[in-house]
């Protein structure tokens, strides 16, 4: 009824009001009024929006403390479904408001105010149950309003009723209405709709439907701020603290209280000054760590050493003794209960006595009667021991199963360790007691009894200070295995206690890394019986968060990292990242020449596979045969024992051939498996036959052998004397058989013939790990893990000949600290159970579940006790923008120090910047699991090793965009997504994906949490930034958001000033002892071949100029010591980790020193056996380009004493790049006088190259060929011709006399003249392109491999990449099209193309690139004068280098200008003219701006 008369009334003044402005009716006219009206609320960190954090400190102008808007700015890409509701549900309240004004609305929204606050301060009033729009007023000054949901239920019984509220939302003095968190966080408010000011509208749902018969209202309630004026500042304070830190403390409140009340201003500005000095000291505060804290209190119980480090000494400060016989260390081992005296039982572990107790050893089985133990063996099972004295111990009963044990009528559990008088001599004669004296030892943690009821009984002590007992002197480290059990004795009470040792993290941080890489620790723990469990080198491959940081070492113990440039061996076409080395003779020698000969590895030999039981025959299902191939299939298979049907024949023909051709790259053996699937089957007879031969479908004869023939193992233990270490039965000090065979010179152990196959079979464990087979590339550093860690420590001995220093460099990781012996758990008190523990699969007895609550513990201790609150509650935050999860990380639930890592990267980056945020996380291994691009591999990688098309993955690449930066949509200004304007589309994503290949975990090193994988079998180094491989990074150009490829505004490598490396900013990185560089491909033979030439750095001053270029860079490098005049011995140079050219140097024309004559440098010797090598600034290589000229590596490939192989590989080069190296050729005529042969030439003194791997111009190359004597006949290699001398093979053979290069074995290119074609092949489908390269090399040779060009860049490859075409008019339809549509449907038409079909069966057509431009943007003065650096930043997509920093006498002068909107530009002075007082600009011009967004400065 009143709607209706609201109707009537506003239809009679609209009628009667001839002033009144007539009200559209045009729905489409509202419906684009009201378009642009999406509101998007600020929203707090919430884990299920998408933001990018970024951190604005701000003076706080009002005494309100809601910090969000202050503090922590979020922006997010807003949710299209999401935004499209808000966007209707606006247009109904723009519609209703018309509506309404028309008189027409009966369901318009009622407006609701909060109430007045009574007497007690507050008040509330209920509105309904929902179900359709609500206007809501903000609230007044000092008023804090809530929306809440009341639920009532009332008791059947009393009649009384009990209340439930849930938040939903608040407004609190005169702000907006915002959600609260929980299940109504996403509650869209629209607020201040044109003339309703401070009002919000929002869609409630209807509750009474979802509570089934409830009573349930909305409830809005007042509070009013009453309270005395400090009171009403601790309140602010409150709410301030809650929203910057993990929630107030009274403490917190009252300091702010305190700096407030000694500001003289007033409360609200003199609040404001107090949170933002609160919040800069905030910013002042050292981060605190979750790594740092794990680590300090990573004390849980190691008996031994492991692959991670050493265990606590015995005998020294910082270990521990216990009182309680058994720990959770004990778990699944074995108890022996033995009779002493009485009733009185000894009890051993692994037979090593641990305590004598009163006896009978009893199980309780719950139900009431005892069970007794006799002597005898039981097992622990089930759970661990209790780690305290009385706590629970399970054994596991014969008949009964595991049950909790009572070791006396009396005590229960856990006994404490005790030798009653008259015991001790008999039973401890086999252990080692060391005295204790009083003041050596302190208790340490007051533990709990089972009951958790405290107890004053002390059952640890610490070590305070290194014992003085004189057994100590005997004591070494503690490694594997223990073979008895190590007691303190306390002097002053005479009680007896076990060492309870520790695992020993030490300090490994940035500034202050390991002195000797924990070279030493590898030395004093390692272990001759299980070398798997040995310590491994902790020193940390540098990479860019240490780099600045790292130390040279002259320790004799130091040790160098896995896959750092000093340890590094063989790189070949392997899934891997470490480096690989074939098993044969010389790998056994090396390894064993590696410890002094001390090592004796050989490959099994002369092991009959007839005589042997264990193995399956080859025809079993299911089984693995071993093959080795004969020159051809003997007589002796025409035995009728070895007779084979046909069936079988042909099974074992393909199942050959098939293995040896998928990937078998051993030589000597191939392994095959007979699938349960594979439907073929043997002949009835030949089904258990061993040891016969077979021929292959291509005829090649195969002689089945023992499954372990040629397998390598290290024989060491077989060799020591006493059964009781392993070794041979026959040895003696007389003789010893196993040593005999190395000492013959032999790698191969002859299996005798007289003895059983059994006894094989019974001690090959002894040896075990296998190593692999002979003729197998295995990874160089899982070689050195297993046959133990000290032989890194040797790997380097061939070096030490090259000097008589030994300094190696070492670095360290952030926060990576020892750990704090006297802490335990999570707080300053000791758990009972012991500290945080380390996962280490061989020594786990620490639950999943604990484990996994342990990264809990971590976080919660700092949320709660952490002085850099604001830091770690933006570091949460940013958390949960970039998540990883523990389910979805192998072994996540028990690995805790890599988590740590992990979310330190935002404790540290919490003030800085978000992009520093983004490298760190994609460099992080738990990332690169979590999205997939873990070893990630381009299209030409794979394409190239196994012929298989795949491509990069692309999960990371979408969900950076998506989740991490971007979002999905376009927003305005103001964050709203108003056209739903997609940011990227898949193209987009295929090409990002290629970005993120090659990333891969660093190889494992000790002193870290280890990740273990393939079933425990091999660990990682999941801690430190992953490795780029650079073998399966795709190299081709990307082009990502807005058309603009990855490499716009980077230089191109062809502009590199002439001698960058003499520039100022040129940047170079100390290797230390190895010349091998770490950021190029180098061999690792050169630095042990006597005749490496490295670029060496004069120490003498140029008689013609003191300022050579060589001099200086000597001075630069060698340090201050130098600059000062001091003599050139290392020992007197400072070596500094990086050192950047602060000026450049000069060379003039009259110097003839080496520096001043390369076109660029890889590393340098600055003193004998100190490098350092040189960072080439980043550059672009462009992917087509004019004058291509063909490079050529060749490596020899001997076939078994027949004709040598050259493998020979091509490839098309920038000539305008130094990509590859010298060759020359000498042209000489044959009998036919129309025919030119060539040889290659020797070098003698002729400067060909200056160093070993130097890479030249073209230009260079042509010059240096030429400038020798005879220099009319000498010329860089370009014969096709068949004959071998006439390319460009390298070798050192001794008998090599005409090689000009230098290396053999390094994949090193060489410049030649050899004719090819640049061209290029378009993709009919989409328009993209892939390079090819054609060469007109026509051999013929027998012994030359045809396939010589790279595969990747062959017609065939599968590798395209986007690019931008220009359109055409479609004559057809009128409109345009890009051009590549007319290209490749009339391809054969064109005189430099043809159609080709491509390996992913695209049809292409493959042009010749006749030739590449680039084209001026700018002309004149008139074109820059009122240009922005944004304009600039877009319209010059190609770098340039800092022209100022180029001081090169023979440059031309360099003029700057300013444009009025402040971009300099530069011109030389030969370039440029005047034409009118108007400046003319030249292609050569370059401008100066900076980035207005980010600030970097660009050259363009």
């Amino acid at each position: 009824i009143e709607c209706e008369k609201r109707q009537q009334v506003a239809k009679m003044k609209k009628k009667h009001s001839s002033s009144s402005l007539p009200l559209s009716t045009n729905n489409q006219e509202r419906k684009e009024e009201t378009q642009h009206l999406l509101v998007v609320t600020p929203t707090t960190c919430n884990t299920n929006k998408r933001f990018i954090l970024l951190l604005v400190i701000l003076l706080i102008n009002c005494f309100v403390a809601f910090v969000t808007k202050h503090v922590i700015v979020s922006l997010y890409s807003y949710n299209y479904s999401r935004g499209e509701q808000a966007t209707t549900t606006v247009k109904q309240q723009q519609h209703r408001k018309i509506m309404a004004e028309e008189g027409n609305c009966c369901d318009c929204p009622t407006l609701y105010t909060c109430p007045t606050s009574g007497s007690s301060g507050i008040s509330s009033i209920e509105i309904g149950t929902g179900g359709g729009l609500f206007k809501l007023a903000v609230s007044s000054n000092n008023i804090l309003c809530t929306l809440t949901i009341v639920e009532t239920t009332t008791t059947t019984m009393d009649g009384s009723s009990s209340y439930n509220f849930k938040p939903v939302a608040r407004s609190y003095s005169g702000n907006d209405w915002e959600a609260s968190a929980g299940d109504y966080s996403n509650l869209d408010f629209s607020c201040h709709q044109e003339e309703e000011e401070g009002v919000c509208i929002v869609n409630l749902q209807d509750i009474q439907s979802e509570r089934g018969g409830l009573v349930v209202q909305y409830q809005l309630t007042s509070y009013n701020d009453n309270a005395p004026e400090t009171l009403k500042f601790a309140n602010v304070a409150s709410r301030f603290l809650e929203q910057a830190t993990f929630g107030p403390t009274m403490t917190d409140i009252a300091n702010l209280q305190l700096e407030q009340q000694q500001s003289s201003s007033s409360s609200s500005s003199s609040a404001s000054r107090v949170f933002a000095n609160w919040v800069q000291n905030q910013i002042l505060l050292p981060p605190s760590s979750h790594r740092e804290l794990f680590r300090k209190h990573a004390n849980a119980r190691f008996e031994f050493a492991s692959p991670i480090g050493k265990v606590t000494h015995p005998c020294r400060a910082g270990t521990r003794y216990r009182k309680f016989a058994f720990s959770s260390k004990d778990y699944e081992k074995t108890i022996t209960i033995a009779s002493v005296v009485s009733e009185k039982k000894s009890l051993a572990v692994n037979d090593n006595i641990r305590t004598i107790v009163d006896g009978p050893v009893m199980g309780m089985t719950g139900g009431g009667t005892d069970v007794t133990f006799p002597d005898g063996r039981y097992l622990i099972c089930r759970l661990p021991p209790e780690n305290s004295i009385g706590g629970t111990v399970l054994l596991q009963h014969p008949t009964l199963g595991c049950m909790p044990v009572r070791f006396s009528r009396t005590l229960t559990g856990n006994p404490i360790v005790n030798f009653p008088a008259g015991t001790t001599t008999s039973v401890l004669e086999s252990s080692l007691v060391i005295t204790i004296q009083q003041d050596e030892a302190s208790p340490i943690d007051v533990h709990d009894d089972s009951s958790g009821v405290t107890t004053d009984e002390v059952q640890e002590l610490i070590v305070n200070k290194d014992l003085s007992d004189p057994s100590c002197e005997s004591v070494n480290d503690l490694v594997y295995p223990v073979t008895t059990t190590l007691f303190g004795l306390t002097a002053d009470n005479g009680d007896y206690w076990i060492h309870d040792a520790r695992f020993d993290f030490v300090e490994n941080t940035l500034t202050n890394p390991i002195p000797d890489g924990g070279g030493s620790i590898v030395q004093e723990a390692k272990s001759t019986v299980q070398p798997e469990a040995n310590p491994v080198c902790a020193n940390v491959r540098r990479n860019f968060l240490n780099e600045d940081h790292c130390q040279l070492s002259s320790s004799p113990d130091t040790c160098v990292p896995y896959g750092s440039s000093s340890s590094q061996q063989y790189n070949d076409n392997n899934d891997d990242n470490n480096a690989f080395i074939p098993i044969d003779h010389d790998f056994m020698r090396l390894f064993s020449n590696l410890l002094g000969g001390t090592l004796y590895l050989y490959a099994i030999n002369d092991l009959r596979i007839q005589d042997d039981p264990v193995t399956a025959p080859p025809c079993q299902k299911g089984s693995t045969s071993r093959w080795v191939p004969l020159d051809e299939c003997s007589s002796s298979n025409n035995n009728s024992a070895l007779l084979l049907g046909k069936r079988t024949e042909r099974l074992f023909a393909r199942m050959i051939s098939y293995f040896a051709n998928n990937n078998n790259a051993n030589p000597n053996v191939l392994d095959t498996t007979y699938f349960n699937d594979i439907n073929a089957e043997c002949d009835e007879q030949d089904q258990l036959k061993k040891g016969f031969e077979v021929a292959d479908l291509q005829g090649n004869c195969w002689l089945n052998v023992h499954p372990d023939h040629w397998n390598v193992y290290d024989f060491t233990v077989w060799t020591k004397l006493g059964t009781d270490g392993g070794g041979h039965p026959g040895n003696s000090a007389a003789r010893n058989p196993i040593k005999e065979f190395a000492e013959s010179g032999s790698t191969f152990l002859d299996f005798p013939s007289w003895h059983e196959m059994d006894r094989w079979q019974d001690n090959k464990r002894k040896f075990a790990p296998l190593l692999g087979r002979l003729g197998d590339l295995v990874n160089y550093y899982d070689i050195q893990q297993a046959l133990g860690s000290s032989t890194q420590n040797n790997s380097d001995a061939a070096d030490d000949s090259m000097d008589d220093f030994s300094l190696r460099l070492v670095c360290g990781s952030p926060y990576e600290v020892s750990n704090d012996a006297t802490l335990g758990g999570s707080s300053s008190s000791a758990q009972g159970r012991g500290a945080f523990d380390v996962a280490i699969p061989a020594l786990m007895t620490t639950s999943t579940n604990d484990f996994h609550q342990q990264k809990k513990m971590i976080w919660t201790e700092l949320a709660l006790y952490a002085p850099d609150q604001l830091r770690q509650r933006i570091a949460w935050c940013i958390s949960q923008l970039l998540v990883v999860s523990t389910s979805a990380i192998t072994k996540g639930y028990e690995s805790t120090e890599m988590f740590t890592v992990y979310y330190d990267i935002f404790v540290r980056h919490a003030f800085g910047n978000y992009k520093d945020v983004l490298k760190e996380v994609s460099y992080n291994s738990l990332m690169a699991e979590m999205l997939t691009y873990y070893q990630s591999k381009s299209t030409a990688y794979v394409y190239e090793q196994k012929g298989n098309i795949e491509y990069a993955d692309e999960n990371y690449a979408r969900e950076i965009m998506q989740l991490f930066t971007n979002g999905l949509y376009v927003l305005d200004e103001k964050g709203n997504n108003i056209n739903q304007v997609l940011v990227y589309d898949n193209d987009d994503i295929e090409e990002y994906a290629r970005a993120w290949t090659g990333f891969e975990n660093q190889p494992f090193r000790g002193n870290i949490e280890p990740y273990y994988y393939n079933n425990n079998k091999s660990r990682s180094n999941r801690i430190d930034p992953m490795n780029i491989n650079v073998k399966y990074r795709d190299v081709f150009p990307k082009m990502g958001l807005n058309r603009k490829y990855i490499g716009d505004g980077v230089p191109l490598c062809e502009d590199l000033p002439e001698r960058h490396f003499l520039q100022k900013g040129a940047v170079y990185r100390l290797l230390g002892k190895s010349p091998t560089p770490e950021l190029h491909m180098d061999p690792i033979e050169w630095s042990t071949n006597p005749e490496y030439q490295p670029l060496s750095l004069s120490q003498e001053p140029n008689n013609d100029n003191n300022n050579n270029g060589n001099n200086s860079l000597f001075s630069k490098l060698c340090g201050a010591a130098a600059a000062a005049g001091s003599s050139s011995s290392n020992n007197n140079c400072e070596f500094r980790p990086k050192v950047v050219l602060d000026e450049s140097i000069s060379c003039n024309d009259n110097d003839d020193d080496e520096l001043c004559s390369v076109d660029t440098i890889r590393t340098v010797q600055v003193v004998a056996g100190i490098f350092y090598e040189y960072i080439q600034p980043p550059c672009v290589h462009l992917a087509f380009f004019n004058d291509a000229k063909t490079v050529v590596t060749a490596t020899t490939i001997p076939r078994d004493g027949e004709n040598t192989i050259y493998k020979y590989v091509m490839m098309i080069a920038n000539p305008n790049t130094a990509s590859a190296g010298i060759a020359c050729c000498t042209n000489t005529n044959s009998d036919d006088e129309n025919e030119t042969n060539e040889t290659i030439i020797t070098p003698g003194n002729e400067p060909y190259y200056y160093y070993w791997g130097e890479r030249t111009l073209y230009s260079t190359a042509q010059e240096r060929c030429s400038a020798g004597q005879e220099a009319s006949s000498k010329s860089l290699c370009s014969s096709s011709s068949s004959s071998s001398s006439s390319r460009p093979i390298c070798n050192q053979e001794e008998d090599e006399e005409d090689a000009s290069c230098y290396d053999n074995d390094s994949d090193h290119y060489y410049w030649t003249d050899i004719p090819c074609t640049l061209r290029v092949k378009i993709n009919s489908n989409n328009g993209k392109i892939a390079i090819v390269h054609e060469i007109n090399n026509n051999s013929s040779d027998d012994v030359y491999i045809a396939n010589y060009i790279a595969k990747h860049v062959q017609e065939d490859s599968p590798t395209y990449f986007r690019v931008d075409w220009m359109t055409t008019t479609n004559t057809n339809d009128g409109d345009d099209d890009d051009y590549y549509t007319t290209i490749t449907s009339n391809c054969d038409s064109y005189t430099h193309c043809n159609t080709a079909a491509s390996s992913d069966g695209v049809i292409s057509c493959v042009c010749d690139v006749l030739s590449v431009s680039n084209e001026q943007v700018y002309f004149d003065e008139d074109d820059v004068h009122n240009l922005k650096a944004e304009d600039i930043l877009k319209m010059l997509t190609i770098g340039a280098f800092d022209p100022s920093d180029d001081d090169d006498d023979t440059r031309m002068v360099l003029t700057e200008s300013t444009t009025a909107e402040g971009v300099s530009w530069y011109s030389s002075s030969t370039t440029t003219t005047t034409t009118n007082d108007v400046l003319s600009l030249s292609s050569s011009t370059v401008f100066r701006v900076v980035d207005p967004i980010t600030g970097i400065v660009h050259f363009r």
